[in-house]
């Protein structure tokens, strides 16, 4: 594998508050994101209702999560993964 990009698109519809947060990071940074650790994410896409995913930087084989991640509205977090 050499210089594999992550490129795409998300959308939020409805819903208050109508924004999520996209985030791309390792396999190794992912269970320790999960488990509530302080991380460093290759991509962060921020709050927002849509956005684009656009990381040209893996060079590194391995395993790679796409997380978005809602902000319900005095609930927590909910944390949803895609990822092959």
């Amino acid at each position: 594998m050499k210089d594999v990009s992550v490129v795409g698109s998300f959308k939020t519809i409805g819903g208050v508050p109508n924004t999520i947060e996209a985030y791309l990071m390792d396999d190794t940074t992912y269970k320790n994101w999960i488990g509530g650790r302080t991380v460093h994410i290759l991509f962060d896409s921020g709050s927002l209702s849509s956005g684009n995913i656009d990381h040209q930087a893996i060079t590194v084989p391995g395993l790679y999560h796409i997380v978005f991640c809602e902000l319900l509205s005095g609930i927590g977090r909910a944390r949803t993964a895609s990822h092959n």
